[in-house]
């Protein structure tokens, strides 16, 4: 009997009380909202004829006779359009929405019962203005809420000019996390406060907000900024204090900025992101912290006003491409000492390329593996004795080019066999180097380190089987060149402008010999006896103190060209002004001389014996030869003789 009577009442009451479904959407005045439980709702958009002028969210809306408080703005709520080319049916033209009011104008008027901002709420409204003030009750803001309301003038600006919002942005002290791109491209003014409430900024949060005038400020719960937090606020033109709670800074967050003065990166960071700093033009300064243990690639590129030290932290490990590089604008940048980290692994391409005031010596840790290419590219004042410690297993091209105060031998670890392109080139202050391992010297690897001239011959040891383009070129080497049977290859002008003596005898391994390869050396005497059939272009050219050449009966072809590109302007012959050449005997298999392989030879003197199985004599291939006397006698194999080939002998 109790039962039934409370089922009773039960049914009763029901038909009394209304109970309304989660989720259930509405109309009340100009805006439209759904239920989130009997008491709150959301906004979520406006009638079609919303005459704003003064955008405000009301903090109430009745349903069904229903108070409920809006804590809710939702999601794309308010959202304009994006891309605002439309296509009209009846012109059959394209037509731009920019170039019609925006649904959506008016300053914008946020209540204090609103809790959450949702994702693209306010997306794009570019025709709302002034200023942004984001209640305390504000605890989270979506996803891109206010993005894209950066405005641009109109074809009508009496009637549709707008800004966006172009006075000052107020985040409220509840406010927890700064969702991705919540304010992006956006045209607040004025300094910017990130509350202490705040513990992450997420990615492209602010980016592009150019019109921040002023300072940055960030709150002392911070631990992350997002991947381009910050990227093109170009306004901020005070100094960027970082508190000691941040861990991380994302990639390109702060890049393109223009803070001042000196930048400190706090101990409690461990992890600098790519391009963090990249064109923070204005920064004088830097400390690094000592936690952090990895700058991403162009971390601090072309921060062209930082100066003074540069030291590394021991606790850093990895240092990314063009970290700290100024390759853009040669002559600037840090211009103090550099200390590095004993700790570091690895160091990326160009990573403090184009940095030539930096000083000190290069002093690496033993946990040091890789050397990227460009490392230290154009690092012309620093100095010491370079020492590659043994652990490092690679070196790229060009890694210590132009570090022309470095010094010392150069031992080149066990684990490295080749040498890659232009690796010492330059460095003048090296005198030698140490590498019975290396089978590779690639091109220009030691061109121009005249300082090798000073530390006695040049070794060639038994492993090495090629030698590159330009390899050591200009390295004043005095003494005997021995070539080692190990050798095949000898690339243009490898050994050319410096200043060997006696006797160059070329052995059978090698199979190549490029154009220039021993161009202006002072030899007395060169035996080739190279299993290579051709001599090429200017190989011996001005040898001014050669008398004696004794060519092998492998060889075929004197004065071959390797260069095909036709702007190239032939680099004379392969004995072309060794004025003292007085004896040569040449190959039984000979077929070709080339152009001007002997010209400007004044030294040879008697009869010339062409060998029988010379086929053609090339253009001026013995012109001002004017030593040579006595008959010349053709083999009958000949079967050409090239423009002035014999002219003034």
């Amino acid at each position: 009997m109790i039962l039934r009577i409370i089922i009773i009442l039960l049914s009763i009451f029901a038909t009394i009380i209304p109970v309304h479904a989660q989720g259930e959407t509405f109309t009340d005045g100009d805006f439209k909202f759904r239920t989130i439980n009997d008491s709150e709702c959301e906004i979520i958009g406006a009638e079609p004829n919303y005459p704003s002028r003064y955008f405000i969210i009301p903090s109430a809306a009745t349903f069904n006779g229903n108070s409920y408080t809006v804590t809710a703005i939702g999601k794309a709520a308010f959202k304009e359009y994006e891309d605002r080319m439309c296509y009209s049916w009846e012109d059959n033209e394209y037509f731009n929405l920019a170039s019609l009011p925006y649904k959506y104008t008016g300053e914008l008027t946020i209540p204090p019962t609103i809790v959450t901002i949702g994702d693209s709420a306010f997306f794009a409204c570019r025709g709302l203005y002034g200023d942004l003030i984001i209640p305390n009750s504000v605890k989270s803001i979506g996803k891109y809420a206010f993005a894209n309301t950066g405005g641009r003038p109109f074809i009508d600006i009496a009637r549709y000019w707008s800004l966006g919002f172009h006075g000052k942005l107020s985040l409220p002290e509840s406010l927890t996390t700064i969702e991705e791109g919540a304010f992006d491209t956006g045209n607040f003014t004025g300094d910017l406060i990130i509350p202490n409430s705040v513990v992450s900024i997420g990615g492209f949060a602010f980016r592009y907000c150019k019109e921040f005038k002023g300072d940055l400020k960030l709150g002392d719960s911070l631990k992350t900024i997002g991947k381009y937090s910050f990227f093109g606020c170009e306004g901020f033109i005070g100094e960027l204090t970082i508190p000691e709670s941040v861990t991380t800074l994302g990639n390109y967050a702060f890049s393109f900025c223009n803070f001042t003065g000196k930048l400190t990166i706090p101990n409690s960071v461990t992890t600098i992101g790519d391009g963090a700093f990249y064109k923070c033009n204005m920064l004088e300064g830097l400390t690094l912290g000592n936690s952090i243990n990895y700058i991403g690639e162009f971390a601090f590129s072309d921060c062209w006003k930082l100066k003074g030290d540069l030291y590394l932290p021991n606790s850093l490990t990895y240092i990314g491409d063009c970290a700290f590089s100024t390759l853009t604008n040669l002559g600037d940048g840090f211009d103090g000492i550099l200390t590095m980290s004993n700790s570091i692994t690895y160091i990326g391409e160009s990573a403090f390329g184009g940095c030539s005031n930096l000083k000190g010596e290069l002093n690496f840790g033993n946990s040091l593996k890789t050397i990227s290419k460009n490392a230290f590219f154009g690092c012309g004042n620093l100095t010491g004795e370079l020492i590659i410690p043994e652990s490092v297993t690679y070196i790229g091209e060009r890694a210590f080019m132009r570090c022309s105060k470095l010094t010392g031998i150069v031992n080149i670890p066990s684990s490295i066999t080749k040498l890659p392109e232009s690796l010492f080139e330059d460095c003048s202050g090296l005198s030698g180097f140490i590498g019975d391992q290396v089978t590779d010297i690639g091109n220009q690897v030691f061109q121009g380190c005249y300082g090798f001239g000073n530390a006695g011959p040049l070794s060639i040891h038994e492993a090495i089987t090629h030698i590159g383009d330009y390899a050591f070129s200009g390295c004043r080497y005095k003494g005997d060149l021995i070539i080692p049977e190990s050798v095949t290859y000898i690339g243009s002008n490898a050994f050319s402008y410096n200043n060997f003596t006696g006797e160059l005898v070329v052995p059978y391994s090698v199979k190549f010999i490029g154009d220039g390869a021993f161009k202006s050396i002072p030899f007395t005497k060169i035996t080739l006896n190279q299993s290579a059939p051709a001599i090429f272009a200017a190989t011996f050219k001005q040898c001014n103190s050669l008398e004696t050449v004794v060519l092998g009966d492998s060889i075929k072809s004197l004065g071959n060209w390797t260069q095909t590109d036709p702007h190239e302007n032939f680099p004379g012959g392969v004995f072309e002004s060794c004025v003292n050449l007085k004896n040569i005997v040449l190959g039984k298999n000979i077929k070709t001389i080339g152009t001007s392989t002997f010209r400007n030879c004044p030294g040879l003197t008697g009869n010339l014996v062409l060998p029988q199985s010379l086929v053609t004599i090339g253009d001026n291939a013995f012109k001002d030869c004017t030593g040579l006397t006595g008959e010349l006698i053709f083999p009958p194999s000949l079967e050409e003789i090239g423009t002035e080939a014999f002219t003034n002998c």
